[in-house]
């Protein structure tokens, strides 16, 4: 989506938090991986998991979590697998979006939107 383009072309460099959908307690190795090779290599400042992405975004505890730490400056951008992790719902997806992008925050996803689906 070209949204998430416009959006990440307009966010703050800093600390990072990794997010994902999985069982256990540690998102996975893949995302803190991606963040430490990159070129930009940003802080982790937290890692933020849910167990199931079946409900919105807004009323999972680890994705609120995530918004919190972006709300207080603690984040300027959010790392997670593919988009599904954030919602599998187009206009769900478009409003983290829109409150990621109002905050000056970007979500780089390891797998292109195109990918996920």
């Amino acid at each position: 989506m070209a949204m998430r383009g416009r959006i990440n072309a307009h966010s703050l460099p800093g600390p990072v938090v990794l997010y994902a959908v999985a069982p256990s307690d540690q998102p996975s190795p893949d995302l803190s991986h991606a963040v430490t090779r990159g070129p930009r290599r940003p802080p982790i400042a937290g890692t933020f998991h849910d167990p199931s992405a079946a409900i919105a975004p807004e009323e999972r505890p680890g994705w609120q979590r995530v918004r919190a730490a972006i709300a207080a400056g603690y984040a300027t951008g959010v790392v997670a697998f593919d988009r599904m992790a954030i919602s599998p719902d187009d206009d769900l997806y478009l409003e983290e979006l829109e409150w990621l992008g109002a905050r000056y925050a970007f979500l780089h996803l390891l797998r292109d939107e195109t990918e996920a689906r």
